[in-house]
Formats: C-alpha cells, sequence, structure tokens
C-alpha cells in the first residue's frame, strides 16, 4: 500500500506536477521483421503511470506508430492462431515523426494486463521472448503480442500471443505515482462540475464540504445551498489502495449575470447594443480574433463572412456568462486586375481583387463573358478595347481599364483573272490602308479589293504595300496575263518531196506542227520533206504565254514528180503521154505478181480515178468526164508504192 498516502492534498495546480519517466528494462534487439506490428504485454505488478512511449532507432529511423491496450478482465491474449478483441485502446500514435520519446499519461492498476505493440515505419525491432524485467522494483515478464497488421494503417484489432515468440521492442517509461487533475467550473447558479481525471476503472468519491452526503463519480455535478468558499475533497481508490485530492472552490450568489445584446448591421460594421443584466463588465469576441471590453462596441470587419460573436457578462469576479450569436456582414469586393500583352493579340489578365468568389470579364469585342480569375483572350482586330471585370461576393463591383491590341501588319493577297482583267482579292492581317501597283505603270490603287485590265498579253509584277498601327508590309507577286485573242492559221507551199509552212498565227508564244506522217516541229515556220507521195492532214497547235491553245488542221496532197522514182526490179510503160482519150499502161515487176492498184490526182491532189490491173498485161486508162490537163498517177501494191508519173491528157 505504498502510494496510499504519497499525495494527501491538491489543489488545481497539481495538475502542473512533473511526471518522472523511469525506463522499464528490455531485452536488446536481436533481429528485425518487416510488415504486420509485433509487440509485448505484461501483468501490472503495482499501480503507476506511464508517461512515455518511444520505438529505439535501432532497426529503423521512421516515423514511429505505437499502441497502448488493456485486456478485459484482466485475461492474457490466446495463443495464436486464436485471436481477441477483449480489450480497451488506452493509446494509438499513426505515422507519428516525433523522433524521441512520445509524453503520455496513462493510469494502471495492480493486476491489468496491459499490451503495447509498436514500429517505425513497418519495421519491428525484435528482442529475446519472455524478457524479465521490473517494474517500480517488482519483477514482471513481458511476453510476445501480435497483430496480423501494419500498425501504421490498422488500429488494434485481432490480438494474440506465443509462448517463445520474439518481442517487438518499444521503451516504455513510467512513474511510479498516479497523477491526477482536480477541476472545478460553475455550469449554474451555485452549481459546480467538478473533476478529478481518474480513470473510470478507479473507484471516486467527493467531499462537497458543506456536510452533505458523498458524491461518486469522477466527474460530478453539486448544487450549493449558499455562496461561500469549500474545502472539497476527491478520494480515489484503486487495487493499490486510496488517494485524496482537496481544493478550494468558490461559488457565486445565486443572482448570476445574465449575457445579451442587439446587434444592427451597415455594411462591413456592425453596432452591438448590451442587454445583459446584472453585469458590471463585458468582454466581446467578434469572432476574427479581435476582442473588446466596452459595454456597447462597435466593429468594422475587413472580409465578408458569418462570424461568431460572444458576450462574456462578468458579475464582479465571481460569476459570468456567455451568450454566442452568428452575424453576416458583407464587405464588397475591391476590384482591380493587370494586364500583359503576349503578342499575336493575346492578352493574359491577372485578377487582385479581394473579397470575391466570382468573375465576369467583358472584353470589350463582343466575344462571351469570360468567368475565371485570371483569363486570357486573343482578339482579331487591332484596336483600343474596354475591358471590364465584375467581382462578385455578397456584393458587386465592377472595374475597367482599357487595352491596345496591335499585331504586325502582313501583306497578302489572291487575284483571279478572265482574259485581261484580273480581280485583287486582300487577304493582308490587321491592314487598315492599301497600295496597289500593277506593274503595268498604270497609277497606285488605294482600294482594298481592286479590279484591274490589261491592255497587252505579259507577265506583270502586282506588288501590294499593306499599312496597319504597326507601319507597312510589302508583298509582290507576278501575274500572268493574255487580254489579246488567240488564232491558228498556216498556209503551205510545195516542192518534189518538200512542203514549206508559212504560220499566220495570232498572239501566240510557241507551237507544235503535226505533219501528219508522225513528225512533228516546233518551230514558227518550218520545212518538211515528206517520204512518200500522199495525201496528209497537216496540223497546227499554237499557245499564248498564259497556257491557252488553238489548234487548225488542213490536208495536203504530196506528189513525188520523179519518173525514175520505181521499185527496182519494175518498169512502168505508159502511152500515149500526152494522149487524147484513152492512154494504155503496162507494168512489170521481178518483185510483184498479180494485181496492183493504178490511182490518179488531179493538180489539186484529189483523187479522181482508181483501177485495177495485172502486171504484164495492158490496162486502158480512160479520161472519160475528165477535163485535160496534167494528172499525176500512182501505182501500188498493199499500200507500197510500185512507181509514180505524170499523164498528160490533151483540149
Amino acid at each position: 500500500m505504498k502510494k496510499l498516502l504519497l499525495i494527501f492534498t491538491a489543489f488545481l495546480s497539481i495538475s502542473a506536477m512533473a511526471q518522472t519517466q523511469i525506463q522499464m528494462p528490455i531485452s536488446t534487439q536481436s533481429g528485425t521483421f518487416s510488415g504486420s506490428v509485433r509487440g509485448y504485454y505484461f501483468v501490472a505488478p503495482t499501480c503507476f503511470t506511464i508517461t512515455g512511449l518511444m520505438v529505439p532507432t535501432d532497426a529503423s529511423t521512421g516515423p514511429q506508430s505505437i499502441a497502448v491496450v488493456r485486456f478485459h478482465s484482466n485475461l492474457t491474449p490466446p495463443l495464436y492462431s486464436v485471436t481477441t478483441n477483449a480489450f480497451t485502446t488506452l493509446f494509438l500514435t499513426q505515422n507519428d515523426p516525433t523522433s524521441g520519446i512520445i509524453p503520455v499519461n496513462i493510469q494502471v492498476e495492480q493486476g491489468d494486463v496491459i499490451g503495447i505493440l509498436g514500429q517505425r515505419a513497418t519495421v519491428n525491432s525484435y528482442g529475446g521472448g519472455s524478457f524479465p524485467t521490473t517494474i517500480d522494483g517488482f519483477p514482471t515478464t513481458v511476453n510476445r503480442l501480435g497483430m496480423q497488421f501494419p500498425l501504421t494503417t490498422t488500429a488494434p484489432q485481432q490480438l494474440w500471443t506465443e509462448a517463445a515468440g520474439s518481442i517487438s521492442r518499444v521503451f516504455m517509461y513510467y512513474d511510479s505515482l498516479i497523477t491526477y487533475n482536480v477541476t472545478s467550473g460553475p455550469i449554474g447558479p451555485l452549481t459546480e462540475q467538478f473533476g478529478n481525471g481518474a480513470d473510470t476503472s478507479f473507484t471516486s468519491s467527493w467531499d462537497f464540504g458543506d456536510g452533505s452526503p458523498l458524491g461518486t463519480g469522477s466527474n460530478p455535478t453539486h448544487t450549493y445551498a449558499m455562496a461561500g468558499t469549500y474545502n472539497v475533497c476527491t478520494y480515489i481508490t484503486n487495487t493499490c489502495g486510496t488517494d485524496t485530492l482537496c481544493t478550494s472552490v468558490t461559488v457565486c450568489n445565486p443572482s448570476p449575470a445574465v449575457a445579451g445584446y442587439t446587434s444592427s448591421v451597415a455594411g462591413p460594421t456592425v453596432t452591438f447594443t448590451d442587454g445583459s443584466s446584472n453585469a458590471s463588465n463585458w468582454l466581446w469576441d467578434f469572432g476574427d480574433a479581435t476582442t473588446s471590453t466596452a459595454q456597447n462596441p462597435s466593429h468594422t470587419y475587413a472580409m465578408s463572412g458569418t462570424y461568431n460573436v460572444c458576450q462574456i457578462a462578468y458579475n464582479g469576479t465571481c460569476d459570468a456568462d456567455t451568450i454566442c450569436t452568428s452575424i453576416t456582414v458583407c464587405v464588397a469586393p475591391t476590384v482591380t486586375y493587370t494586364s500583359m500583352d503576349m503578342g499575336g493579340g493575346l492578352y493574359m489578365f491577372n485578377d487582385t481583387t479581394t473579397g470575391a468568389t466570382s468573375w465576369a470579364w467583358d472584353f470589350g469585342d463582343g466575344s462571351p463573358i469570360g468567368t475565371t480569375q485570371d483569363p486570357s483572350h486573343t482578339y482579331a482586330v487591332n484596336g483600343t478595347y474596354t475591358v471590364c471585370v465584375t467581382a462578385y461576393g455578397c456584393d458587386s463591383t465592377t472595374y475597367c481599364n482599357t487595352v491596345v491590341v496591335c499585331m504586325p501588319t502582313v501583306a497578302n493577297y489572291t487575284s483571279t483573272s478572265s482574259m485581261g482583267m484580273v480581280m485583287f482579292t486582300d487577304a493582308s492581317a490587321h491592314a487598315t490602308s492599301w497600295a496597289w501597283d500593277f506593274g503595268d505603270a498604270s497609277p497606285v490603287d488605294n482600294t482594298q479589293n481592286p479590279m484591274h485590265t490589261y491592255a497587252t498579253n505579259g507577265v506583270y509584277t502586282v506588288c501590294l504595300i499593306a499599312t496597319g498601327c504597326s507601319g507597312s508590309d510589302t508583298t509582290c507577286t507576278m501575274i500572268t496575263v493574255c487580254p489579246e485573242a488567240l488564232s491558228a492559221a498556216f498556209t503551205s507551199t510545195d516542192t518534189l518531196m518538200n512542203a514549206t509552212f508559212s504560220n499566220g498565227s495570232m498572239s501566240a508564244s510557241s507551237y507544235l506542227w503535226d505533219f501528219g506522217d508522225a513528225s512533228t516541229d516546233t518551230a514558227a515556220n518550218p520545212s518538211h520533206t515528206y517520204a512518200a507521195t500522199g495525201q496528209y492532214l497537216v496540223c497546227l497547235t499554237a499557245w499564248n504565254i498564259c497556257g491557252d491553245s488553238a489548234t487548225t488542221c488542213d490536208t495536203i496532197l504530196l506528189i513525188i514528180l520523179d519518173n525514175n522514182s520505181m521499185t527496182t526490179g519494175s518498169t512502168i510503160d505508159l502511152y500515149p503521154n500526152p494522149a487524147n482519150e484513152v492512154a494504155t499502161v503496162n507494168v512489170s515487176s521481178v518483185i510483184y505478181s498479180g494485181n496492183y492498184v493504178f490511182e490518179m490526182f488531179d493538180a489539186a491532189g484529189k483523187l479522181v480515178r482508181t483501177q485495177n490491173g495485172v502486171f504484164g498485161q495492158n490496162m486502158n486508162v480512160d479520161r472519160s468526164g475528165l477535163e485535160g490537163g496534167i494528172y499525176i498517177y500512182k501505182i501500188s501494191v498493199d499500200q507500197n508504192v510500185v512507181g509514180n508519173g505524170r499523164l498528160i491528157f490533151t483540149q
């Protein structure tokens, strides 16, 4: 019973008494374990106070997690794999960054079965199992205590023990005395609330100093018959005995101060009017960390909001009453902003408003309203814009300023043409005036989208000077126009095997001749030698500088007038020549036999007679239906020319 008389009388100041910290001896580290938490349990050999706990840093220096439990009915935890939840958690800290001792105040009775779990990070520092130690000189033994979860995330549950398991080391510090706090305070007329801070498992009784029956419980209330000062004692009994603590309590008169007030609000300013009774002085708490001792104060709030305003009305130094109400005030936002030109028409706006909860931005260009606090906006057209922001809180305030948008001028245009007429379409960026040089010595045009007519075909350099707020920019391109009409025409003359062509095309710059015998030429006035007598379709295609084309074709007859131009090994006898009405033809050949074709053409190249003859036999050629004159004949086999010549019929 060594603790019975260590504390006989204690006043309110006993709560400030310093506790000693004696470390319970524990085994040295023999290994580590990660994951689930381990610890130890013991049966308290005496009454004491656990004052500090710490997981040693032998195995880890991470944050520490510690739990203290008391098993119900002083039963020890069951052997694994049986678990129990029949315990009360007295203390729990998880992932505590404290590197040293964590102070606690846990009262322990003799016979309590106390369990302690702990790890740093998720690492346990293991020591030997069933380790003998002492508490306040009394021998005791710590045994293994386990939980299948990490204490960093899971509160104590499903605890168990093993007869020979290693303990997880947690340093426990204690004081051989149990420390109590005696408190008291008025809760009504002549009524006091008492407390002694004892563990609820202890038995507490109270002598209120006025001769009334003893009270029970650790936090009783008591109403006195009259005001006065009383010596109040509490008797705390546990398994080690009974401790006594006493304090002096002053009880006030039964007519206490009654707090009360009214208020009027004008914007951010509130005027308070005292309505308390039995009060001689006052303390106001305006809910914004400011106070006043005036009876009827006035207070201006810096920010909108709802504040809990309390008045404490004092009746001298003995009695006080408190009343609290909610006061809502409105402070209109103070609105302003800054802007930054990011280039390319992009502006960044930075709101510096105070007291706002939402915003509405008018960027001055007809675009949709912005609602973010710090918006960005891109302007499409240069100019000066009035930007207004309306800030809303419990009220609204609008602030306007101007921004000047001046993006670089970039000259550009497109064009379409028809004959010599060209339509120019301005495509410049951020231009306000234009100057066009059409490249043909005509006057400068200042319209935005001009139309210009060129007189002659040609390639012209057209320049546009576009001017805006940032200055001027120039762009030039070359255009090709063809106002002059294009036509293709030619004439031809021929001599023996040659034909000469004279170009009569208009407004053309290049040509392509197709001579009708798979030959071509690009000269303006070419000559061409044909290989054989025949009719040929000659075509001329003419192009102008715009790529337009015109084509004309004509048929020519080319007769090779050479009596000796016969196939080797062949002879032609034609008589009489000139003839009057009938001429006789006899064709012989060592190459051909059978039939041949006899064709006759007039001076214009027109085919006027076709007959079939037989090699080696005479064939008559009758002039009937033909006028007198010179005719050209051609003898061929399967389009292979055997020979040709001239046949004359007299008038």
